[in-house]
Order: C-alpha cells, then sequence, then structure tokens
C-alpha cells in the first residue's frame, strides 16, 4: 500500500525491525536493499542502502535499551529516496560530532561508523536527549538524481505502518500544496488489514479528486462515499497563507495540534464513524501562527505528548519529530500514522 504524501510524490508504506538479537542486522541490510531495489536503485546504490542500514543498526545493538529500525521509500518531484529511521531509548549521545566522525568506531561493522552514515546518506537528522535516547533519519538517493526535495512552502514528515503482523494499514495520509494554500489529510479505516485499507484507499481518492473544496466539503463527500464501507475516522486541514488561518473538520479520533512558541492548541472534531454515523460535520478556524508545527495523527499514538518536554526537538526535521513521537507513544497495537508539517526554511 502506498500513502500519497503529496501532489508531486508518494512513501511506501514503512516496514519496522525490532533490534532484539544480533541476526536483525542482517535483516535491516536486506530489508532496506531491498526497499531500494523496488525504488528502482542501482547495485551500487543499493551497496550504500546497506551500509547506512548495517551501521545504524549495529549502533542500536550496542547502545540502544531499545532499538527499532523503520525503512520505507519516498518519491519527491520524480526523485526517489530510501529514508532509514533508527529509534531508540538508550542513554543518547555525548559528543554527536565525533560520533559521526567518519572512521568513529562501531566495533568491527562494515562500514566507518556513523560517519559512513554522514557521507552516503543524501540528507541526515540526529535527535537526541540524555537518559531519554536518540532518533536518527538518513534519506539516500541514487546518484544523479535531482535533489528529492518537497515541493511547496511546508516541509512533511511522517510514519505510516501498519499494525503489527498486518501486510496493510487501515491508515492512510495525503497532502495537496499550492502557492498559497496546504491540504493535508488522515484517515483511519475501522478497524484493520485489508478492509480497514480499502476505506482508506476510498477516502483518499475522494480526497484527491476534491482538493479544490474547503475541509467540510471534503468530509461531507468521504461520509457519503462510505456509506457501503465499515467506516472510519478522517480528518482534514487546510492552511491558508494569505489569511494566516487553519480550517480544520474532523469526524472521530484523529487529532490535529498546531504546535507553536507558546504552546500546543488541539484542534476539534466531531464524534461519529464517517461513512454510518455523522450528526454534524463542522468546521473550525484557527490561527496559523509564525513558524508553527502541524501535527495529525490517528489513535494509533496517544495524545499525551508534549513537544515541550523535548528540548529542541520543535526545530528539527518534519520527519525526526513524527519518528520521536512514534517512538515514545505508539501504542503497538494498532496501524499508526503521524503527520507533521512545518513551514519551509526559507518560506515563512
Amino acid at each position: 500500500m502506498e500513502v500519497s504524501l503529496n501532489q508531486h510524490g508518494t512513501m511506501a508504506l514503512q516496514t519496522s525491525i525490532a533490534m532484539t538479537d544480533g541476526s536483525r542486522i542482517s535483516e535491516a541490510r536486506l530489508t532496506a536493499m531491498q526497499t531500494a531495489r523496488i525504488a528502482g536503485f542501482s547495485e551500487g546504490d543499493c551497496s550504500n542502502v546497506g551500509i547506512v542500514a548495517t551501521e545504524l543498526a549495529s549502533n542500536l545493538m550496542k547502545h540502544a535499551v531499545k532499538g527499532e529500525l523503520l525503512t520505507g521509500m519516498a518519491e519527491w518531484a520524480g526523485d526517489r529516496v530510501v529514508e532509514i529511521f533508527a529509534l531508540d531509548e538508550g542513554p543518547g549521545i555525548a559528543n554527536m560530532t565525533e560520533c559521526l566522525r567518519d572512521g568513529y568506531s562501531t566495533r568491527g561493522s562494515p562500514g566507518t561508523g556513523l560517519g559512513a552514515v554522514t557521507r552516503l546518506a543524501s540528507t541526515l537528522d540526529v535527535y537526541t536527549q540524555a537518559g531519554k535516547g536518540t532518533a536518527f533519519l538518513a534519506r539516500l538517493q541514487a546518484k544523479g538524481a535531482g535533489g528529492a526535495k518537497q515541493q511547496g512552502r511546508m516541509e512533511v514528515g511522517a510514519i505510516c505502518l501498519a499494525k503489527p503482523g498486518e501486510q496493510v494499514s487501515g491508515d492512510a495520509c495525503a497532502i495537496h500544496h499550492e502557492t498559497n494554500r496546504c491540504l493535508y489529510v488522515v484517515v483511519d479505516g475501522l478497524g484493520h488489514g485489508p478492509d480497514a485499507a480499502a476505506v482508506a484507499r476510498e477516502a483518499l481518492d475522494v480526497f484527491n479528486k476534491r482538493t479544490a473544496m474547503n475541509p467540510a466539503g471534503i468530509v461531507e463527500l468521504m461520509h457519503r462515499a462510505l456509506r457501503s464501507s465499515r467506516g472510519g475516522a478522517v480528518a482534514v486541514a487546510d492552511i491558508d497563507f494569505n489569511e494566516n488561518m487553519v480550517r480544520f473538520a474532523g469526524v472521530g479520533n484523529i487529532a490535529g495540534v498546531i504546535v507553536g512558541l507558546d504552546g500546543q492548541r488541539h484542534l476539534v472534531s466531531s464524534n461519529g464513524i464517517v461513512g454510518h454515523d455523522v450528526r454534524h460535520i463542522r468546521e473550525f478556524s484557527y490561527p496559523w501562527v509564525k513558524d508553527g508545527l502541524l501535527v495529525m495523527h490517528s489513535d494509533g499514538l496517544g495524545t499525551k505528548w508534549n513537544l515541550a518536554s523535548y528540548a529542541g526537538l520543535r526545530g528539527r526535521s518534519p520527519g525526526i519529530i513524527a519518528g520521536v513521537l512514534y517512538r515514545d507513544f505508539s501504542r503497538r497495537k494498532d496501524d499508526i500514522t503521524v503527520l507533521v508539517a512545518r513551514t519551509a526554511q526559507g518560506r515563512a
């Protein structure tokens, strides 16, 4: 299953590997290389992806209390990238500069330590906290690709995982970017598995065809389209840069939060199940704050998170923010989608 991230690209459902023993390092390498092959990478580029996955997985095995490697594929403006998240609950990294130096030892791994990750990744973002753990996000692209940069006024990062044991997810997210407007949707099909995934696909189909409409209108059309399905929860957010407003309409337990310098503002959804029991579809407006973050997620993520608890995290990439929230607040018993968007650097 693929999750549409914007009108210029897609992101494949990610794969999770819990780093519980040494055999998982090889599994991580093979999974990452297979993802790169699917993305159309050359064998040389696939080998580089394998080295990065091996180094990050080895680092998790050596230093993490609890480590997990996520691998997925994204496509931005025609260029495909492989994304590798390494998330742990270890002691944190005291000297990040030294750790990422090429040649820094990871005690015998095939590359040259985490410096190899810095050297081979197209982009690398890291967040660490003493006593709480570290999150890496490495993006790799094929040699000769044009840069694989997201388009539009907003940067987006996402975690999209199926319930453990399932091959498809009933969660989905999508975005649509225009010059002065960005539209976001998160869907959670009721339950999990293929039937829930069918709900998500149908809802995204409505969204992709009706992006000219306001959020309440899109949710209303989804409600009609899903009447013969099991239904689900939906939320749509529309950031209008001309008016500096966020318009939001939701039904069910999709969370929406605007994070600013002065705290977090939770967006209001209505009760009900889209496709079945919806009494009112209401649209609310909120001010879009300068340097704000929009976070939307399904109920696979707990709601008691607060970015103020993470010094410096708010300034990291949206992907790292999504990864840390997943690491610390995932319920681990359901499909999960976490979408984070913020104004692109230089576009405030």
